[in-house]
């Protein structure tokens, strides 16, 4: 999607408005289209929770829960399609097998994503990137 024509207008006019709308590519009707696509997602996603709980009401978005949504992209790393996905993953697999998560877990899980926020900025994706790079230029250097 990102090395689309698309993909590439959405990111040049994300860097560079008026050199988009010199090509002739409105930047207005890109960020429309973009955000029309995202609330489609984020619909289809309130939709199959809603068929999972059964039923929605004030209290089933708690702050916990809003929480929790914060902070799954940023522990699976902002920059990067796959960080939410993987976030996910990882904030649900920590909540749903920690016995007793109820009282000290969302602590542990605030101080995780502070660590994560110290340590690794772009998440657990762009730390993974960043020790892949560290590898392969070690590797480059010893080959000489």
């Amino acid at each position: 999607m990102r090395r689309s024509a698309w993909g590439l207008s959405l990111s040049a006019a994300r860097e560079n408005a008026p050199a988009v709308q010199s090509t002739g590519i409105s930047p207005t009707h890109l960020t429309v289209v973009a955000l029309a696509v995202g609330a489609a997602i984020a619909a289809t996603g309130g939709a199959l929770f809603t068929v999972s709980v059964q039923a929605v009401t004030p209290e089933t978005f708690g702050l916990d829960l809003v929480f929790l949504a914060i902070f799954m992209p940023i522990i699976g790393g902002r920059g990067s399609a796959w960080g939410a996905p993987l976030g996910a993953l990882i904030v649900v697999g920590v909540t749903l097998n920690m016995p007793g998560y109820q009282g000290s877990g969302e602590l542990l899980l605030a101080v995780v994503v502070l660590a994560v926020l110290l340590l690794a900025p772009g998440g657990v994706i762009g730390w993974t990137h960043r020790v892949a790079r560290r590898l392969r230029s070690s590797r480059n250097q010893d080959r000489r």
